[in-house]
């Protein structure tokens, strides 16, 4: 017979080896933070000079430092949804053109736009802040934690 703790601890360790079993969910982000972590610190800007956010102009000024309207964030995003399945170059360019202009209306706007859970936002936000160098750091972190 085997007492309580033992027990206990037999679960415990049951419930590692399975946690170590199961594949994390992956998220549409994902593709997008291992990109620029692979690509360097002028990935992002990159990308958001290519896809559908490069009409705003440069994206430091339009999107890190708040010069785009509200307005324009929201057209952006929009084209940012209408991807071409199985482009990854282009499907890159989209995520990243979401999150940026997702982030820069919570930043400079204090507005919320699309419909994404607020947590799971704020996970994918501080996950581009660890792929990114600055001024990008600073501006997803604040975008991860504004009202």
């Amino acid at each position: 017979m085997t007492s309580t703790g033992e027990q206990r601890e037999a679960l415990e360790r049951t419930a590692r080896l399975l946690a170590l079993g199961r594949r994390p969910r992956r998220r549409p982000a994902d593709a997008l933070v291992e990109d620029l972590e692979e690509r360097g610190p002028a990935r992002l800007e990159e990308l958001l000079r290519s896809g559908p956010t490069g009409m705003l102009g440069d994206p430091r000024t339009q999107l890190a430092l708040g010069a785009a309207s509200l307005a324009d964030l929201e057209a952006a995003r929009e084209l940012c949804k209408r991807g071409v399945p199985g482009d990854l170059r282009e499907h890159l360019e989209e995520l990243a053109g979401y999150f940026v202009t997702t982030a820069a209306a919570r930043v400079h706007h204090r507005a919320r736009i699309g419909s994404a859970p607020p947590r799971e936002l704020e996970a994918v936000l501080l996950d581009l802040a660890a792929a990114t160098e600055e001024p990008w750091r600073s501006f997803f972190r604040r975008a991860a934690t504004a009202d």
